[in-house]
């Protein structure tokens, strides 16, 4: 019989494998972690922003758009907390071909060791924003007040966490801002 500390740390260590994955850019792993009606839900301005179905659709759409604007081998996890099916990390991954890094919060659902969704907010994506538009990327990424992007972080952010995930992501966020003051 699984325990629940020992389901809590297979759902974590999927999303891992999918990061470590994302860090050697090798993606042939992916569906083997995935369902196939697999959901990701993207934030609109993002060129893989809105609603996709589909562990293949994932792989053949999402990935290669967001592995042009990301940069795994420059990722950092800052956080990683569990709860029943829902794994939330606090990250951090380098926007290829800059010096810049962006910030992320993914909430990913695990059923039986498969990805059946992730949700996904990041935080201040300007610069982000700005490398798309440089790729030509720009007819799906619209341009936004500085403002417009923090709500809508804090909005997705404040629904995809449980009580418990918020209270860790604000002790990471807190820790993260000590070290940055320093």
């Amino acid at each position: 019989m699984t325990t629940t500390s020992e389901l809590l740390s297979r759902n974590k260590s999927v999303v891992h494998a999918f990061y470590e994955g994302a860090g050697r850019r090798d993606f042939s792993a992916f569906l083997d972690l995935m369902r196939s009606d697999f959901v990701l839900y993207a934030p609109a301005y993002l060129p893989w922003g809105g609603i996709h179905h589909g562990a293949a659709h994932y792989l053949q759409v999402v990935v290669p758009l967001a592995m042009m604007l990301l940069d795994y081998s420059r990722f950092r996890c800052e956080s990683v907390t569990a709860e029943g099916d829902r794994v939330v990390t606090c990250i951090e991954v380098g926007i290829a071909g800059t010096r810049h890094t962006v910030q992320a919060i993914q909430q990913w659902e695990i059923v039986r060791e498969k990805a059946v969704s992730q949700r996904v907010a990041y935080f201040e994506p300007e610069t982000l924003m700005a490398c798309a538009r440089q790729l030509s990327l720009e007819a799906s990424v619209p341009t936004m007040p500085r403002s417009v992007h923090a709500d809508s972080f804090m909005a997705s952010a404040a629904g995809i966490l449980t009580p418990g995930m918020r209270s860790g992501l604000a002790l990471a966020t807190l820790g993260r801002r000590r070290r940055e003051a320093m």
